[in-house]
């Protein structure tokens, strides 16, 4: 079962050897529920460097795919659906 994935990419400075390009792009090819958001301000630590955006965009993937009992959206979804 697919389950949501949030890659966050920062990309000024020198290129990140942890997540270079080509990395991304594989990442994004192959889980089909990958979104990919890039930080234009920020490197390797865009928790650092960009904090409050960072914090932002994490707490809204989660809210978007979290209940409020832990179950990803998609399991509550299946749950339903099995009843």
């Amino acid at each position: 079962m697919p389950r949501p994935t949030l890659l966050i990419e920062g990309i000024e400075g020198i290129v990140d050897l942890a997540m270079d390009p080509v990395s991304v792009e594989t990442y994004r090819n192959t889980v089909p529920t990958c979104q990919v958001v890039t930080f234009t301000h920020s490197g390797h630590f865009p928790h650092f460097e960009e904090p409050k955006q960072y914090a932002d965009l994490v707490r809204n993937f989660v809210n978007q795919h979290v209940t409020p009992h832990g179950q990803t959206r998609h399991q509550q979804e299946t749950t339903k659906d099995s009843r």
